[in-house]
């Protein structure tokens, strides 16, 4: 009996990649500037500076941001549940940055629009982060 039992312990299955820190702070640097921003535009409903061209910047880094993000846990063998949850959260922020280019350059996205958006991302970054936060305690 004792011999299976160290037989089992050394078989021991893993079914997700390991915690990763890097994955962690990405996303939670992530998910503080896709806030920041759905806030501001929100509260600042004046054109110019709420228009499109005025956040191109922003969708370009924070597209950026999530590709090293994608290209760094589809290396990681195991992690296909977060690749997907990060493969969605970059979706969401092209239908984002559509939604607000085809709101021209003299109108705003309204509070009542972008609020529905900023929980959607919340509960995108929530189930990333909750997925490492439970790799780390299994490991």
């Amino acid at each position: 009996m004792a011999i299976l039992g160290v037989f089992f312990a050394a078989c021991a299955v893993t079914l997700v990649s390991p915690y990763d820190e890097s994955t962690d702070r990405a996303v939670t640097a992530l998910q503080a500037t896709v806030d920041s921003f759905l806030i501001t535009l929100a509260h600042d409903l004046q054109a110019p500076a709420c228009t499109y061209e005025k956040s191109k910047h922003f969708y370009t880094h924070t597209l950026t941001g999530v590709s090293s993000l994608e290209v760094r846990n589809r290396a990681r063998p195991k992690n296909e549940i977060t690749v997907e949850q990060v493969v969605i959260s970059d979706s969401s922020l092209v239908l984002l940055e559509r939604l607000h280019k085809g709101k021209g350059d003299s109108v705003c996205m309204s509070a009542a629009e972008v609020e529905p958006l900023r929980r959607n991302f919340n509960t995108i970054f929530t189930a990333i982060l909750t997925l490492e936060f439970a790799k780390k305690r299994g490991s």
